[in-house]
């Protein structure tokens, strides 16, 4: 039996990858650079189709957002520049990042691809100047180029057709970077880095990071129309930090906390990994790519407190906001969906309010009055006093046909829009009042009343002003008592 040449091979892979994408150039040429074998996965292929995408002229303006570890400089920096070359080997490329070391080591790692004996057997018009060529500066004779450079490098001279911002910020400095160092990263990236691409069909800046701050590179570049693939190690159902892609929704994930590659990181391992982050809020950037801002219209960063356990004596209650689209009583109103929120809180009678637990989804009616009733026999949710539901939609829906077997369940008419109702208990949580758990999910519950009112969803704040309406007066109501009990306790 005839063995084939490495020549023959290389036409056999030349029409595979033509026909077939970028994602078969991954599948073929992982093992070149990487000891383990390729874990396929959902994200990979997300990140494959939006950067052939950018290939084809549809975006221009990319931002990628992942967890560490997940192989992002891999996919981005290594392997999409080597493919781009077998359809164009004339692209010059600048990429660029926050340590000299690791950019240079990338493009060691694609200089591996191009010179390995298959790729050059498959393409051969891709032929490198140079034997050894230095690191930071790789050309081929079609007069393509890449050029690696520190961020805050020299790039004076330097153009380019597409540009890599691969890590801009380290990520174990993401505290210090604020205010005027922030900005200084930023405007690299507006006044030097994106000053040297050239114009034309073929240009493009893509953005490979973890969030790490608000404000970030990723938030510059957003703001600015980037196209965006944001992806969490848990799903987030209608994050409102994902400001999405051309392409639609390329997450094919449907359940809240689902995560992202199973196969590598199991729910032990992301476990272990939250552990190693240390802080909430280092969770919620790097892992959920949700970074919260400092302060915002009502609340702020540094007025919510964390709790680990909840004190002995508390009171539980139940807030409910079960959104709608369409109109009320509607043909289609049961088979619609919309953002449902309910949570619980507890609190004691010295006016310490802790939040305990949510659920939150995308549900039709059918499901959400499934959802309500299954969580009410959930410790803690079963011991609620009250359940507060927004009258109005699938709100008084549910609520006229479960009063019956639910008493507990109270009608609630907003009071005042959800400004005022959000401001009239912004002085509680200043006073270092409010409690929230040491969980991921919590970050994602303070960052989104942080952010009102400038945010889609605000389905969190108005389930909490709605709890603190209750709370507030029942406190009040024990205060009371409590002074009548000492009145009369003086006059006996």
């Amino acid at each position: 039996m005839r063995v084939p040449s490495v020549e023959e091979h290389g036409q056999a892979v030349r029409e595979i990858v033509r026909r077939e994408g970028f994602m078969s150039f991954i599948e073929i040429f992982w093992a070149i650079i990487e000891a383990g074998p390729l874990i396929k996965s959902w994200h990979i292929e997300a990140i494959a189709e939006v950067l052939q995408a950018v290939d084809q002229g549809q975006i221009k303006k990319l931002v990628i957002n992942q967890p560490p570890s997940t192989s992002k400089s891999t996919l981005v920096s290594v392997m999409w520049p080597a493919y781009c070359w077998t359809l164009d080997p004339t692209l010059w490329w600048i990429t660029t990042g926050f340590g000299a070391g690791l950019v240079l080591r990338d493009a060691e790692r694609m200089l591996q691809i191009v010179q390995s004996p298959l790729y050059r057997a498959a393409w051969p018009e891709v032929e490198i100047t140079k034997r050894r060529p230095p690191v930071s500066l790789i050309q081929t004779t079609a007069k393509g180029r890449r050029y690696s450079v520190q961020l805050g490098g020299e790039m004076t001279g330097w153009h380019a057709t597409r540009a890599i911002l691969d890590d801009p910020i380290k990520p174990s400095e993401a505290a210090a970077i604020t205010g005027t160092a922030l900005a200084e990263t930023n405007a690299l990236i507006s006044q030097t880095l994106s000053s040297r691409l050239l114009e034309g069909p073929r240009s493009a800046l893509v953005c490979i990071m973890q969030r790490l701050a608000a404000g970030d590179p990723s938030d510059l570049l957003l703001n600015q129309g980037a196209d965006h693939l944001m992806l969490p190690m848990r799903y987030v159902p209608g994050a409102y930090w994902d400001r999405g892609c051309r392409l639609g929704k390329l997450d094919p994930r449907t359940e809240p906390g689902e995560l992202l590659c199973p196969d590598r990181y199991d729910e032990q391992a992301v476990q272990a990994l939250e552990i190693g982050l240390e802080t909430p809020q280092a969770v919620a950037s790097q892992h959920q790519q949700n970074p919260t801002p400092q302060s915002g219209a009502f609340f702020e960063a540094g007025w919510f407190k964390w709790y680990s356990d909840l004190p002995e004596r508390v009171h539980y209650v139940q807030s409910w906001d079960l959104g709608f689209k369409g109109k009320r009583g509607g043909r289609n109103a049961r088979a619609s969906h919309s953002r449902v929120h309910g949570a619980l809180w507890a609190y004691t009678s010295n006016q310490e309010y802790y939040l305990v637990d949510e659920v939150i989804g995308t549900l039709n009616y059918p499901e959400t009055k499934r959802e309500f009733q299954e969580v009410q026999s959930r410790a803690g949710w079963n011991r609620a006093e009250a359940i507060l539901v927004e009258d109005k939609a699938n709100g008084s829906a549910l609520i006229d046909e479960l009063r019956s077997e639910c008493p507990l369940i109270k009608a609630i008419e907003p009071d005042g829009s959800k400004e005022d109702r959000a401001a009239r208990h912004s002085a509680v949580f200043e006073a270092g009042r409010v409690w929230v758990p040491n969980r991921p999910w919590a970050e994602e519950f303070k960052t989104e009343l942080i952010n009102f009112p400038k945010q889609a969803h605000n389905d969190r704040v108005d389930t909490t002003s709605q709890a603190f309406d209750y709370m507030r007066d029942k406190t009040r109501r024990y205060a009371a008592a409590l002074h009548g009990l000492a009145d009369a306790m003086k006059a006996w």
